[in-house]
């Protein structure tokens, strides 16, 4: 498939770039509101694979609903899966990736704050969001957005309102090139959906919970309108967070689900103590 097949795109090469598929279709758009909602209205034309970049993103939102603005200097771009069926823990997957990706890049380790939000130190990096819907032949879209911040300055995130918001040059004096990046993350995403696909989160279960900087900290869930404290003590196999509620050894555990409650540390956007 070629960009003729929708017109107005621009081809987007990707240096480095090792998969099968993931991004062996991409293109790149100069201005846009989302790339997620780009590939999910072009989804039936595009090959499972395809990847949207765009130079500015107007519209761009996180979990939950929350705004993302990067100001064109950041890195948003979305990849399509086609699958037989929905991957809940898509985004985890995805945030393995990204931690993994950035790590050997800049040589400097990023953590994943449960469950998909990419930090470094205390700064939120990255935001991942995953949606999915029906294909007309019986099968499930997977559309995964990703954006990672690469230049932005302190002042930057200072003027948005974002105290917790860092970029990659800020936190590990690395400018990362777009494209560049992309491919890296691709490149490690591809057979980790492999696996997903094939044998369900319990297989990456240890390997996420080895990037998860949220594991053992004092955390406040906010679920339903009422808020409660606890302690992050595992992840379950479906990628739910495992918290403990009281303070004693024997206390039990409640798993926690991505898409129903918000989890923040104590002290912070990620728990300082």
């Amino acid at each position: 498939m070629d960009t003729d097949t929708l017109p107005g795109l621009t081809p987007l090469a990707l240096p480095g770039l090792t998969t099968r598929r993931f991004g062996r279709f991409a293109f790149y758009l100069p201005q846009v509101g989302s790339t997620n909602t780009v590939v999910k209205e072009a989804a039936p034309r595009l090959p499972s694979g395809a990847v949207c970049a765009a130079g500015v993103q107007t519209a761009g939102r996180g979990r939950m609903g929350r705004a993302w603005v990067g100001e064109g200097k950041d890195l948003p771009f979305s990849l399509l899966i086609r699958g037989a069926r929905p991957q809940p823990a898509l985004a985890l997957c995805c945030g393995i990736a990204v931690a993994e990706a950035l790590a050997a890049c800049t040589g400097t380790a990023f953590r994943i704050k449960w469950p998909n939000d990419i930090i470094c130190g205390d700064k939120k990096i990255c935001g991942i969001l995953c949606e999915s819907f029906a294909a007309s032949d019986g099968g499930v879209f997977m559309v995964c957005g990703i954006g990672v911040n690469l230049t932005q300055t302190a002042a930057d995130f200072q003027r948005a309102g974002l105290p917790y918001g860092g970029s990659v040059k800020m936190c590990t004096g690395r400018r990362l090139e777009p494209s560049e990046t992309a491919a890296a993350i691709l490149n490690r995403l591809e057979p980790l959906y492999e696996r997903l696909d094939r044998e369900g989160f319990g297989a990456l279960r240890s390997l996420y919970a080895e990037n998860c900087v949220t594991l053992g900290r004092q955390v406040r869930v906010t679920e339903g309108g009422q808020t409660v404290c606890g302690r992050a003590a595992d992840i379950g196999q479906d990628g739910s967070l495992l918290v403990a509620f009281g303070s004693g050894p024997g206390d039990s555990l409640r798993p926690v689900l991505a898409g129903e409650a918000s989890v923040r540390g104590l002290f912070g956007y990620v728990d300082e103590g």
